[in-house]
């Protein structure tokens, strides 16, 4: 892609001359500096995880099958530096944060270096 000083636009036209016109510009910008640009599945995380426990949701919290998702991020050490609730039956959220806060990550690497990560983790009520 060129950079944006060297784009040219050229002005709509009608019947041979230049006309107002008017558009929308959708621009997709990474603002990470390194690691996955976008965060990691549940199934992608969990390779990067030990220690996993799933939370154990009292009986009536939430119907079997529901699904609670939380969004975390992980440092280059490995380290869980945010949680943050993604959704789902508001009752299994305190279940959720317990278990995440257990578990032991890995970084993700990139070219043979430690990068920090986001990552998608769901849990299920059974």
């Amino acid at each position: 892609m060129l950079p944006s000083a060297q784009w040219k636009f050229k002005p709509p036209m009608k019947d041979g001359m230049p006309v107002e016109g008017e558009g929308i510009l959708n621009f997709s910008l990474n603002t990470r500096s390194s690691g996955p640009p976008a965060p990691l599945t549940d199934a992608e995380v969990r390779k990067l995880a030990s220690d996993i426990v799933e939370p154990s949701f009292p009986p009536d919290t939430a119907p079997e099958g529901a699904t609670y998702t939380l969004m975390i991020a992980i440092d280059a050490e490995g380290s869980l530096i945010e949680v943050i609730p993604g959704g789902g039956p508001t009752g299994l959220s305190r279940y959720a944060l317990e278990a995440i806060r257990k578990w032991r990550f890995s970084p993700w690497m990139e070219n043979g270096e430690p990068r920090p990560y986001r990552a998608q983790v769901d849990f299920h009520v059974r």
